[in-house]
């Protein structure tokens, strides 16, 4: 089992990778030179000596790099063994060897015997000690690994929220208050574990109604995003059908920002009302296997939803504060900010990156046909993501919208997407 901690870990890597290619430079480099300096032995033994030291440092290479510190000692205990027959068939055809060889090869015991017991006590306690001393910057160096399985539910961000908007005048606390709103976070996360075909998740291939063709824009394939399936969004009944999948397409090319009726088109949602019709498929011209897939949790959660009125009335209050007063504020707002719900966002408020969208959404209106009040709900919300290969404007964020009622009746042609970016 592996070490469950930092500095355990960091030690284990320390250890083994030090051990194993001292030894294999020191005892098998200079058994090599030994052998040629004292009596010059044929060409072919100083190949052998060099091809055994290089594949015993090889497979104790291997084995640092999986894991497998025993397998390490194996193998440089059987690299022993091996020379210990080259020498035994050198002496047999150069007699005159026979006691430096021997010599070598007891001294190469001894070292070896000695390097582990060093290295095996001392080492690894001096290890644990410098890892701890200097764990924030071989962190750095040397990140742990993710956890993988869901994430659990985030605390500690509506102490802070209350922190906030206890220290703000009666009138504005009272309607910021009512700001605070449900919404559903989609986390992504790693597994271990096989993820069903139909399991919501970022990336990867999709699973598509079948008969129907990959979407394109403008002649160019658009990139797949996203697949959610429908029964797994903790959405209150009539907001969603209770069952169905989604594939999210996207024109990746253009990335259109979804103020102009020409980026009618940018986003297609195929959708299959039983997700076992659905059928796989694979980016025209793809091979290989596909790519970097990542599983959705859903989680309802709260989140202060302001509008530009009420972020612009609260700096307007900020500066009517000076000093200590200000500061303390500010630094509540900041703290609220960073604790508050991150990332993606299903059928919920987004978070906005700049300001409302309420002229994007006129647009998509006008270009549908809609009533100017017509009601939309933000289907979800896609951040930049390095391990995907994303990345929206500068570092910035797509939002999906579709009509409130559309959502509700299982519609979902007329989707409107905006982007919004730092």
């Amino acid at each position: 089992m592996l070490p469950q901690t930092f500095p355990e870990v960091m030690a284990t890597i320390h250890y083994e990778g030090l051990d194993g290619w001292r030894k294999s430079a020191a005892f098998w480099g200079l058994l090599g030179a030994v052998l040629v300096i004292a009596k010059s032995p044929p060409l072919p033994w100083v190949a052998l000596v060099i091809l055994g030291g290089a594949a015993t440092g090889g497979a104790s290479a291997l084995w640092l790099s999986r894991m497998k510190p025993r397998l390490i000692s194996v193998t440089e205990w059987a690299g022993l063994l091996v020379f210990a027959g080259l020498i035994y068939l050198l002496t047999t055809s150069h007699p005159e060897l026979k006691v430096p060889a021997l010599g070598f090869f007891a001294l190469g015991c001894l070292f070896q015997s000695a390097n582990r017991l060093v290295f095996g006590i001392a080492g690894t306690r001096a290890m644990k000690r410098i890892n701890a001393k200097h764990s924030s910057w071989l962190a750095k160096l040397d990140p742990p690994v993710r956890k993988t399985g869901p994430p659990a539910s985030r605390t500690g961000h509506p102490s802070n929220r209350e922190a906030f908007l206890s220290a703000l005048p009666d009138p504005m606390q009272r309607e910021f208050r009512d700001a605070v709103v449900e919404i559903i976070h989609a986390s992504p996360f790693r597994s271990l574990e096989t993820l069903p075909a139909i399991a919501s998740s970022l990336g990867g291939s999709p699973l598509i109604p079948p008969g129907a063709a990959w979407p394109e824009r403008n002649g160019r394939p658009m990139q797949f995003l996203a697949q959610l399936n429908l029964s797994e969004i903790p959405v209150p009944p009539g907001t969603l059908p209770p069952t169905g999948l989604l594939a999210i397409f996207y024109d990746a090319h253009e990335q259109p920002w979804g103020d102009d009726s020409a980026d009618l088109g940018s986003t297609v949602i195929l959708h299959t009302p039983d997700p076992g019709m659905t059928v796989p498929a694979k980016h025209p011209g793809e091979v290989g296997p596909s790519p970097l897939r990542q599983p959705l949790a859903f989680r309802r959660d709260t989140a202060l939803v302001l509008s530009d009125a009420q972020e612009s009335g609260f700096y307007g209050l900020l500066r009517q504060f000076s000093g200590e007063e200000k500061a303390h504020l500010s630094a509540l707002h900041d703290a609220m900010l960073s604790s508050e719900p991150q990332g993606l966002r299903v059928m919920s408020p987004p978070l906005r990156i700049q300001g409302d969208m309420d002229d994007e959404l006129s647009v998509a209106a006008s270009v549908y046909g809609l009533p100017e009040d017509t009601s939309w709900t933000l289907l979800i919300q896609l951040g930049s993501d390095s391990d995907l290969g994303w990345c929206w404007g500068d570092a910035g964020d797509l939002y999906l919208w579709c009509p409130s009622a559309d959502l509700a009746s299982g519609r979902f042609d007329r989707v409107w997407t905006v982007l919004q970016c730092h």
